[in-house]
This record gives C-alpha cells, sequence and structure tokens, in this order.
C-alpha cells in the first residue's frame, strides 16, 4: 500500500506536466510581409521615408494635373473654339462659293440663252427683211410686165431698174442660201435689159423666169 502511494507520488509530476497547457506556436511572417512591413510601416525608417516620398510624388502629380487642366482651359480650349470656328468658316466658305459658282454658271448659261436666241430673233429679222425685199422686187418685175403689155419702155424700164436695187440689198443673205443665186439673178437682169432695148416682147420670158426665181427663194426662206 505504500509502495502504492509512493509509485503515485512519482507519476504525479509527469501527470502534471500532461494537463498543462500548451503556449501556441508564433507563426513567422512570410518574405512579401516582412518586405513590406519594412517598406511601408510608419514604425521604421523606411517605411516613413516611402511614405514621406509618396506624400511629395502624390502632391507633385496632383500639381501636374493641375497645371494640365489650367493649361487646357486657358490656352488649347480657346485655341480648339477658335479653330473649329475657323473651320466652319471655311465650309460655309466653300459652301458660298459653290453657291457662287453654281449662279455664275447658271447665268452665263441663261446669257448664253438669251444671246442665242437674240441671235436667232436677229437672223430671223434679217430673213424676213429678206423675204420683203424679194416680194418687193417681184411687184417691181410685174409693173414692169404690165407696163411692157402697154408697150410703155421707159416705165418697164424703170421698174426692172428698181427691182434689180432693191435686190442688191438681199444679194449678202442669198449668198447664204446658195453662193451663186446673186450671180445668177445678176445675169438674169442684165438679159431682161438687153431684151428691153431690142423688143419689149422678147423681155417677157425673162422677166416670168426671174419672178419665178425669186419666189423660189422666197419659200426657201419660210
Amino acid at each position: 500500500m505504500s509502495q502504492t502511494s509512493s509509485e503515485m507520488d512519482h507519476e504525479s509530476p509527469e501527470g502534471d506536466s500532461a494537463d498543462r497547457p500548451r503556449a501556441p506556436k508564433i507563426k513567422q511572417p512570410g518574405p512579401f510581409r516582412r518586405v513590406g512591413y519594412t517598406l511601408f510601416n510608419r514604425e521604421t525608417r523606411t517605411g516613413r521615408f516611402l511614405r514621406r516620398l509618396g506624400r511629395i510624388l502624390l502632391t507633385v502629380i496632383g500639381l501636374v494635373g493641375l497645371g494640365m487642366l489650367v493649361t487646357y482651359l486657358l490656352f488649347y480650349r480657346p485655341v480648339e473654339e477658335q479653330l473649329s470656328e475657323a473651320r466652319q468658316t471655311i465650309t460655309q466658305a466653300r459652301e458660298d462659293l459653290a453657291t457662287a459658282q453654281k449662279d455664275r454658271d447658271l447665268a452665263i448659261q441663261q446669257r448664253q440663252d438669251a444671246d442665242s436666241r437674240a441671235e436667232a430673233a436677229q437672223d430671223r429679222l434679217g430673213t424676213e427683211l429678206t423675204r420683203i425685199q424679194l416680194l418687193r422686187a417681184m411687184t417691181s418685175l410685174k409693173n414692169a410686165q404690165l407696163a411692157i403689155q402697154e408697150k410703155n419702155k421707159t416705165a418697164a424700164a424703170n421698174a426692172v431698174t428698181t427691182a434689180e436695187g432693191t435686190l442688191k440689198q438681199a444679194y449678202s443673205r442669198l449668198d447664204r442660201i446658195n453662193p451663186d443665186e446673186s450671180a445668177s439673178l445678176q445675169a438674169r437682169f442684165v438679159l431682161v435689159r438687153d431684151g428691153l432695148e431690142r423688143d419689149l416682147a422678147r423681155a417677157l420670158p425673162d422677166i416670168e423666169l426671174l419672178i419665178a426665181d425669186l419666189s423660189r427663194l422666197d419659200n426657201a426662206l419660210k
């Protein structure tokens, strides 16, 4: 019994040691955490330096950004607005120039059309005046025919001379139709005058042919 008590007394320290709570093991920080702690913790010299440096850099960056903003607002933005206005002015000027060119082209075309109409009207007027001269010459030649029938040589000669003088004003336009017309009519008048000098009756066929030529020319001018 005493031995058992002694054994129990001998084993009691081990039992107390087994029941005693153990302190938890402290986990060592990793290398990145140690570097971060050294560089950025305010309790380290390097951390304090880097913090001050970071604040200085942020201040410099802020000042630079503010300067850029002020520069943009005071210089670049007005210049950009002026450039935009200048571009709009150039665009408007180009549109105005294009409109002016269209108006000029239209005015030129209208003027050309008016000139063409005026030229056509002038040409038509000249044609009508030529027809009037042909009709007057034919009237004079018909008067010559009547004078021949009445045996009035002087009146017939005067009528033929009047007809020939009237046609001289029409020769320039008649040459546009046929350059040989003027020469043919002049030759025909020579025959008529020769006929009047020799025999009034022989002049009548030439006068009739001359009237037919003038009538043909009048129809060509219609």
